[in-house]
């Protein structure tokens, strides 16, 4: 009977520790502000890739007019950006298993940073077409990476849950937030405010998260 016992506390004994190890915080991270730049970090990169999906479909009317672009070309520069993220996800997650997350995952914000960077200062609608095309493989490489560090990061577990839970609210967030930030560029400033605002914050949770997170 004692054997039976021991045999049924065993498991539930593994059962508590899993669990507890599910809501601890983990080793790689030395501090709860680690962890928390290393989060602010990769929501905010779902936030982003939301943002200039959003917000461009309200800066487009006086975009458009500035930069002369035919009725029949209005689509291209808010679709290409959607059109080229989606195509090159899976080749990105291919280059993320072959060379880790990390890599992947900075290297996509340092691309997306310098041509949306670029994208501001665009001359005709064709630069400005082939901007938002490169920076389409920004979000298909971060996206895919940031998934990937999260999950190499976190045990299953409950902190786990709300790490994943976290960075999908940022999307919606991310959605609407461009639709705010569009529709003041366009209506008190400029379009081009709409591209070249968000820089310092992208640089500074690039640099956070490498300084943070040595992977």
């Amino acid at each position: 009977m004692a054997l039976d016992e021991e045999s049924i506390n065993g498991p539930r004994d593994s059962t508590v520790d899993v669990e507890k190890l599910g809501r601890q915080r983990p080793e790689v991270f030395k501090s709860i502000w680690a962890e928390l730049g290393f989060g602010i970090s990769v929501f905010s990169s779902m936030l982003l890739a939301e943002f200039f999906v959003s917000g461009f479909h309200v800066i487009l009317p006086p975009l458009a007019k500035e930069l002369d672009i035919p009725q029949a070309s209005q689509t291209w520069p808010s679709s290409v950006f959607s059109l080229v993220t989606g195509a090159m996800l899976l080749p990105m997650g291919r280059l993320g298993d072959m060379y880790g997350g990390y890599l992947v995952f900075n290297g996509g914000l340092l691309w997306f940073f310098i041509w949306a960077l670029v994208a501001g200062f665009s001359k005709n609608y064709i630069m400005l077409i082939f901007c938002r095309a490169l920076q389409g493989l920004g979000p298909a490489a971060y996206l895919p990476g940031g998934v990937m560090l999260m999950g190499k990061i976190y045990r299953p577990g409950p902190r786990k849950n709300l790490i994943f839970a976290l960075y999908g609210a940022f999307a919606p967030l991310g959605f609407f937030l461009g639709i705010l930030i569009g529709g003041l560029s366009a209506e008190f400033l400029t379009w081009r405010w709409y591209f070249l605002d968000r820089h310092h914050h992208l640089c500074s949770r690039h640099c956070n998260l490498a300084a943070r997170c040595a992977l």
